[in-house]
């Protein structure tokens, strides 16, 4: 099936521009109701900027800060190949049909793994038929009407699909109120936690955040899954079914995980991560975090531990976290955890690092020192925050992630 991801934007169009058209990696554009560039020679994004401005829609709206544009990620079945000919006309056909009195600016890119084309689809915030802001419109009925459409349109161009009717009954975990959220607890799941009790339900959770965080596509998801111990089948409605190890009578739904563990939770977010590249362990640091998983609760120890690692014990959860944080951050050695510490101002963040770090060196998961030359942490980051060095946004990240860095330095030092 294709997966949808909005992304919601607070700044000026041109940010977003740059991003998704830097180095070149654009494979084509496509536009509705503005251009590439105009007769006055303004660039799209200056349009949808010029637009907003002219209908007051730039202002904070009931003290909140006010919503740019929504950015939408469309990425088909990887099953399907599809060609970018095929891609751009359903892009651009689904856009047109749910966005069609706003300025949108569509980018193909094919820059995953498998190469598989996907589209960037992004939309103005204001209507230019009755000037009106586009949040108010992106209700979740209106979320759920286009990506059920977005199916629709698929299926009748011969692509995977889900049956509409079918997301209706519940599948991706729709059914249930609890699902809207991307991560439910329950009452007593909140208690145990409270009281720094192990529950099954949380390693269930955490396993499954560590198959996701190995994971490029949802079969490999699901195999991955069954490395860490955890049995996954499909219900009726078409939701996963987690099976904990320990107990074949420890089941739960993904739909009661929450909304991200449904399977239309899963593709979205594997989506998202295609489409930001986010690295995924390969390797033997991808066989070395399998085989910590796949030992979990196997010496005897408590099944929520993985044994005792050069003496620490390290948790499902411990695991997970550190992945999210290297890859958050794109961390590739012991250096790069003490110098995005430093750049942290609040404690617990610097503490939150500086315990993955700690999982990191008790797994043998990442090197001391980075590896090919790739150069600071500090450094890296100031490459990439500096696309456009005239700008005052851009000069003050700058600013930070060098004092950052020398910070980092000094501590090191020391």
């Amino acid at each position: 099936m294709p997966a949808l991801k909005p992304i919601s934007g607070y700044t000026s169009c041109r940010w977003v521009t740059i991003y998704l058209t830097r180095g070149g990696r654009s494979l084509a554009e496509d536009y509705i109701n503005c251009s590439r560039v105009d007769q006055s020679g303004a660039p799209a994004w200056r349009q949808m900027d010029e637009t907003r401005a002219a209908h007051g829609n730039d202002a904070p709206h009931h003290s909140k800060a006010a919503r740019t544009y929504e950015h939408f990620v469309l990425s088909p079945d990887p099953r399907d190949r599809v060609s970018l000919q095929m891609l751009r006309e359903l892009a651009v056909a689904w856009a047109t049909r749910y966005f069609g009195d706003y300025e949108c600016a569509i980018y193909y890119h094919d820059d995953n793994v498998l190469q598989i084309p996907h589209a960037h689809v992004v939309v103005n915030n204001t209507n230019l038929e009755t000037g009106r802001r586009l949040s108010p419109t992106l209700t979740p009925e209106f979320e759920r009407e286009i990506w059920e459409g977005l199916q629709e349109m698929a299926g009748e161009r011969g692509l995977r699909a889900f049956e509409p009717s079918a997301a209706r009954q519940g599948v991706g975990g729709d059914l249930h109120a609890r699902s809207v959220q991307r991560d439910y607890r329950a009452k007593a799941v909140k208690e145990i936690a409270r009281d720094d009790r192990w529950s099954w339900v949380e390693d269930v959770r955490s396993r499954a955040e560590c198959a996701c965080r190995l994971s490029s596509d949802a079969v490999t998801f699901e195999r991955m899954c069954s490395v860490m111990g955890l049995s996954v089948a499909r219900t009726r409605r078409g939701d996963y079914l987690f099976t904990h190890p320990a107990s074949d009578t420890w089941k739960v739904s993904g739909g009661h995980l929450g909304s991200q563990w449904t399977p239309l939770g899963i593709e979205r977010r594997l989506a998202s991560d295609r489409a930001r590249h986010v690295p995924k362990p390969e390797g033997e640091r991808r066989e070395g975090i399998v085989n910590a998983m796949r030992d979990l609760g196997r010496d005897g120890s408590s099944p929520m531990v993985i044994g005792t690692v050069k003496g620490t014990d390290i948790t499902a959860r411990d695991v997970a976290d550190m992945l999210e944080t290297t890859q958050r951050l794109d961390l590739r050695c012991t250096r790069d955890f003490r110098e995005a510490a430093a750049m942290e101002r609040s404690r617990d963040a610097r503490s939150r690092i500086l315990r993955d770090m700690r999982t990191s060196i008790a797994l043998d998961y990442l090197p001391r020192e980075a590896e090919d030359g790739a150069g600071s942490w500090s450094s890296r980051r100031l490459e990439r925050v500096s696309v456009d060095s005239n700008e005052p946004q851009v000069n003050h990240a700058a600013s930070l992630l060098s004092g950052g860095r020398d910070a980092a330095e000094r501590g090191m030092e020391r």
